[in-house]
C-alpha cells in the first residue's frame, strides 16, 4: 500500500503562527516578541485569542446608565462626551478608537477587564490621540475615563472617574459596587455562591490579583473571582496584567484541537485519501495541513484537495466539501 505522508503536529502549530503573526501585522497589530519566534505557537494563539477577548463586535447597543452617574453632577464637557460616546453606542460604531491605547499590542492584558468584565472609555475627540504604537489613530484622552461592561445588545454605563482607579482598590470597589447595585446578573460569571464570605479584604485581594494570583474578592457580601495566570513580565520588582484564564482556555482548545485533528487525520489517513479520490480523481501521496479556522470549532484544511477537518472539542469528522473556508 502506497504510503501517504501527513503534516506532523509541529508543522501545522508551525504553519498556524506563522499565520496567525502575519495576520496580527496586516492588521496593525504588535505582536508579542515570543510569537516571532519558531515553536512558540502557544505565544502566538494567546495574543489571537486575547484580541478577540477584549475587541468590541460593532452593533446597536441599548445604552443603561448606573443611578450613580445619572446623579452625578458632571461638567458640561463632559456630560456632551457622554451624549457622543452614547450615540457611537446606539449607531452600532466601532468602538476601538475609544478603548485603550493599549489595544494594538496584542500581549498587552487589561486588569480591570480580565477580573470583573469592566472596561474604561475614552471620553476625547475622535482621532484627536494615538495609540502606543503611534500607528493608529484613537479618541483624545484626559483624566477622566467612563468606565462600561459591554454585552451583545446593550451598554452599561458604570461611573466616569480617572485614571487612578487603575491602581486603587477603593476605586476600583466602588465600581464593582455600581454594577452590583445596579446590574447584579452582569456580574453572575464572577460569583462564587458557594463562598459566604471571605478573609482576605478587597484591597488585599486587588493587590493579590495584580501580582497574577487568583483571588476571592467580597464586595457588598457577594463573593466575586475573577481569575488569571501567572504570566505577566516582572520589570523593576513589579509584575505586569496577567492573562485571563478565560483567554487561556480558548488557546488550549485550539491548540488541542490541532492534536486531535492531526491524529484524526493520521489514524484514518487511507479511508481520507478514497474519499479525495473520489472527489478529485486522483489519489493524494501526501497531506499537507493547515489551520482555517480556530474559534469554538477548530477547522483544518487539506492544502491540495480542500478536504476539511473539524474539531468540536468532542470529536473530529470530515466536514461536506465546501472548496474554502474563512482563514484564521
Amino acid at each position: 500500500m502506497q504510503t501517504i505522508k501527513v503534516s506532523t503536529i509541529e508543522e501545522v502549530l508551525e504553519h498556524l503562527r506563522r499565520q496567525i503573526v502575519a495576520a496580527l501585522r496586516a492588521g496593525g497589530f504588535q505582536p508579542p516578541p515570543e510569537a516571532d519566534i519558531p515553536g512558540k505557537c502557544e505565544q502566538a494563539v494567546r495574543a489571537w485569542v486575547r484580541l478577540q477577548h477584549r475587541g468590541v463586535p460593532r452593533g446597536s447597543r441599548v445604552v443603561r446608565e448606573s443611578h450613580e452617574i445619572r446623579q452625578r453632577g458632571l461638567e458640561p464637557p463632559t456630560q456632551s462626551a457622554l451624549a457622543a460616546i452614547r450615540s457611537e453606542f446606539e449607531q452600532g460604531d466601532d468602538l476601538t478608537h475609544r478603548l485603550t491605547r493599549q489595544f494594538y499590542k496584542a500581549e498587552f492584558n487589561d486588569f480591570l477587564f480580565n477580573t470583573f468584565g469592566i472596561q474604561h472609555i475614552h471620553l476625547g475627540t475622535p482621532r484627536a490621540g494615538q495609540d502606543t504604537t503611534k500607528k493608529h489613530s484613537m479618541s483624545g484622552g484626559g483624566r477622566a475615563l467612563l468606565f462600561v461592561l459591554i454585552g451583545p445588545r446593550d451598554g452599561y454605563f458604570i461611573d466616569v472617574v480617572d485614571h487612578d482607579v487603575f491602581n486603587d482598590p477603593k476605586m476600583a470597589k466602588s465600581l464593582v459596587q455600581i454594577v452590583l447595585r445596579n446590574w447584579p446578573d452582569l456580574l453572575k460569571p464572577y460569583m462564587n455562591p458557594g463562598v459566604v464570605s471571605s478573609d482576605m479584604s478587597f484591597e488585599d485581594a486587588f493587590r493579590f490579583a495584580k501580582a497574577g494570583f487568583t483571588t476571592p474578592f467580597e464586595v457588598d457580601g457577594v463573593v466575586l473571582v475573577g481569575g488569571t495566570v501567572l504570566d505577566g513580565k516582572v520589570t523593576h520588582d513589579k509584575r505586569a496584567s496577567c492573562t485571563s484564564i478565560e483567554v487561556v482556555v480558548a488557546t488550549n482548545r485550539i491548540l488541542n484541537g490541532v492534536v486531535r485533528v492531526v491524529d484524526f487525520v493520521t489514524r484514518e489517513v487511507y479511508a481520507l485519501a478514497e474519499v479525495a479520490e473520489s472527489r478529485m480523481g486522483a489519489r493524494p501521496s501526501e497531506f499537507n495541513l493547515e489551520v482555517v479556522r480556530a474559534g469554538n470549532i477548530l477547522v483544518v484544511r487539506e492544502q491540495n484537495t480542500g478536504m476539511e477537518v473539524f474539531d468540536d472539542g468532542h470529536d473530529c469528522g470530515l466536514l461536506p466539501f465546501q472548496g474554502s473556508s474563512s482563514k484564521v
